[in-house]
Order: C-alpha cells, then structure tokens, then sequence
C-alpha cells in the first residue's frame, strides 16, 4: 500500500512538472507552412519550402512571429503583425494568403490559430504594389487539413 501511495505521489508530481513543457506548442503556437511558390511576409520573401512558423517568447509583445527552417534550426525572419480579428473561431489553422499579380509573389496576409478569434495581420511590406485599378489583392484563406492552391500548413 506504500508502495501504490509513493507511486500515485511520483506521477502526480510528474505530470505536473511536464504539463507545462507539453503546452509549450500552444503557447508559442507553432505551426508549419509549406509553399510551392515564392510567398511574401511583409519584408522577407520566402523561397518554396516548409517553414516553421511561432510566436516569439514570453518577453514579446504577443505581435511577434519567428519564421524558421523547417527543423527549426536557421531563424529566417522576426515579423512584427498588428492584431487581426475574426467573430468564429475556426478549429484549424487559417492563413490567407493573396494570389499573385502582376509578377509579384503571393502575399501572406494574415494567420489564426486554431481556436483563437484574435490572430496576427501582416499587412502590407513596404514598397510593394497594390494594383488599385482592379482593386485591392484579395486573399483566400487556406485551413489545415483543407489546403487550397500551393500552400498548406500543419501543426506538431
């Protein structure tokens, strides 16, 4: 009976101590992006390839997105995003992203996590065109587990 009562203290102690390192994902919201074609995010253009994309820590605003290497070992860019707003949450990652136009690549516009109705608008970099005559560059969005076009995305 001892043995049962030390055993019942050990994993509770455990799962307490490691809940907080199995959250950290959703905490940093990392999700990965894989493009098929040049996509921009504000001032960084990022050739096709998988890419990891997360806030950054704790010490950060909760506006801060760190694009990684798809291991997660090169940091390509530190984005500043203003807040974005949807009324539903949807229970999948949505990016959207505008087609591209006029030889400019396809623009990252903005990004949710899934769950969230507050997520991050990248808006657009500066020096790039918005072609006012046909109206502005329109995004679609694209969820996880429903990818439309050449980008899909999934979480780990």
């Amino acid at each position: 009976m001892n043995k049962l009562k030390m055993m019942s203290a050990t994993l509770g102690m455990l799962s307490a101590i490691l809940t907080p390192s199995m959250r950290a994902d959703e905490a940093n919201k990392t999700t990965y992006i894989t493009t098929h074609q040049p996509l921009q995010v504000q001032d960084t253009l990022l050739a096709p390839g998988r890419y990891m994309f997360k806030m950054a820590g704790p010490n950060y605003d909760g506006h801060t997105v760190q694009i990684y290497n798809a291991d997660g070992t090169r940091l390509e860019a530190t984005i500043q995003a203003n807040s974005a707003y949807r009324s539903v949450p949807s229970g999948t990652t949505q990016f959207t992203i505008s087609d591209p136009q006029g030889g400019q690549p396809a623009m990252l516009r903005s990004w949710f996590y899934p769950g969230d109705n507050v997520g991050l608008d990248f808006g657009t970099p500066k020096g790039a065109g918005v072609n006012t005559q046909k109206g502005d560059r329109k995004g679609k969005a694209q969820n996880v587990g429903q990818p439309a076009g050449d980008v899909t995305s999934t979480r780990d």
